[in-house]
């Protein structure tokens, strides 16, 4: 009910330059193993959903705030849905330093397929018509890191190095 306020607080809001986020953490990481897989060519293949799907994916939810913000304040705290990103994550820092506190409520555990934010291959055409959407397809180099084999049996490293990545290959 409080996710629901607020989406009705936000939708009641005169238009701004403030921003107003909301993450869905498990679709974010779910999606974004198997976007980001298909998009880098990366880890193995998921016979079920026919696509490839990287495991080893790891989300630096501070960096993808800052992606998200664009340079824009925050009009709120920011909510944070399933599981909670990790204590030394640089979300926590990013938010208190805009002088809030991330308000964070723990995941209902509803299938991967049943609700998908965020990622173009998530998104039905409805909610993209109706709000704005901007794909994170485009830019999860500045916030998505991870380390596993591509199917040249090479090692492939997607760092994050202030704001860019740097990829590498390494014969296994």
């Amino acid at each position: 009910m409080a996710i629901a306020r607020l989406i009705k607080e936000i939708s009641k809001a005169e238009a701004n330059d403030l921003v107003h986020v909301f993450v869905d953490n498990s679709n974010i990481t779910i999606e974004g193993k198997y976007t980001i897989a298909e998009l880098e060519n990366l880890g193995s293949f998921d016979c079920e959903r026919d696509s490839r799907y990287f495991n080893q994916l790891r989300i630096d939810y501070g960096r993808l705030l800052t992606t998200v913000q664009c340079g824009h304040k925050l009009g709120c705290a920011p909510v944070i849905v399933g599981p909670r990103p990790p204590p030394n994550d640089s979300i926590w820092r990013r938010v208190q330093e805009q002088g809030y506190e991330a308000t964070v409520f723990d995941r209902n555990p509803i299938p991967h397929h049943e609700s998908n934010w965020f990622w173009t291959s998530g998104m039905s055409s409805k909610p993209k018509s109706k709000t704005h959407f901007y794909s994170l397809d485009d830019c999860y180099r500045s916030f998505a890191y991870g380390l596993g084999p591509d199917p040249t049996g090479e090692m492939k490293v997607l760092e994050i190095t202030d704001g860019e990545i740097k990829v590498g290959r390494t014969k296994i």
